[in-house]
């Protein structure tokens, strides 16, 4: 047998867990471009999954995405629980011919 690069078998795969590959998903999360990892796995022609296991495994970075909600202040979760109050009081019934 010949010394050098072997031929892959028909079970066997190419990895894409490469150091060269680890620089580009780390500059492209550093970039913060706004991409998901999926779209990365898209535009590298690799697996999300092979993107996944490189982020969490070999960065050692967590993957999440970010929420955006109101934040109440004291006011407004005052102004909150008194609607909530009067939307209860409107829906109480004692009987179903007075809610028709």
């Amino acid at each position: 047998m010949k010394r050098g690069k072997r031929r892959l078998t028909q079970t066997q795969k190419w990895t894409v867990n490469t150091r060269k590959m680890r620089g580009v998903i780390k500059k492209t999360i550093d970039r913060k471009d706004g991409l998901s990892l999926n779209q990365m796995a898209k535009q590298l022609n690799i697996s999300r999954k092979s993107v996944q296991m490189t982020v969490k495994n070999e960065l050692g970075l967590r993957s999440y995405r970010l929420l955006s909600g109101q934040i109440l202040d004291d006011h407004a979760k005052q102004n909150w629980k008194e609607k909530r109050k009067k939307l209860r009081e409107f829906f109480k019934v004692r009987r179903i011919e007075d809610a028709l």
